[in-house]
């Protein structure tokens, strides 16, 4: 895992977040019930190694905005220049199943990263497969190219 982190190839960042490296929950309460600010550490996904991303930490603040969330993460305790890959998430730990890519983390020359989404981060984020159909192939040999057809499933961890 130590060599993925050096390498940043699309390869090594699609693998590092699989591997999910900080997961924690993200929001169990529903729109009406929400607080309109609230913040939360993501603790390392179990079953890692001892080396991998150990000095690694994350902190997120969601700020409610009404129509949507505004989600800033802040990741440090990496090498300069990890480039990491942040999605909502089925499950904190391996395996994580279903989640979607919400955007790019990328350690900067003061060794921390923060940046900010807005997107549904609350009871509302899922996923669905509505019926199966034929799937852009953007990455020949990695993408499938039909998706299977699935009741929704709730995101309620990020994982980066």
């Amino acid at each position: 895992m130590d060599e993925m982190l050096q390498d940043t190839s699309p390869r090594a960042r699609a693998l590092t977040g699989a591997a999910s490296l900080l997961a924690s929950v993200l929001v169990l309460a529903g729109p009406a019930h929400a607080a309109d600010r609230f913040a939360f550490d993501m603790v390392r996904s179990s079953g890692l190694p001892n080396n991998c991303a150990s000095h690694a930490w994350a902190r997120v603040n969601v700020k409610t905005l009404g129509f949507a969330e505004q989600m800033t993460v802040t990741v440090a305790g990496l090498p300069v220049g990890t480039e990491l890959d942040l999605f909502t998430i089925q499950q904190p730990n391996s395996p994580f199943a279903v989640g979607w890519y919400v955007g790019d983390l990328e350690i900067g020359r003061n060794g921390s990263v923060t940046k900010t989404f807005v997107g549904r981060f609350n009871i509302e984020t899922f996923a669905l497969g509505s019926g199966q159909a034929a799937t852009p192939v953007t990455h020949p040999g990695r993408d499938a190219n039909r998706n299977p057809a699935f009741e929704p499933v709730h995101t309620y961890h990020l994982g980066i």
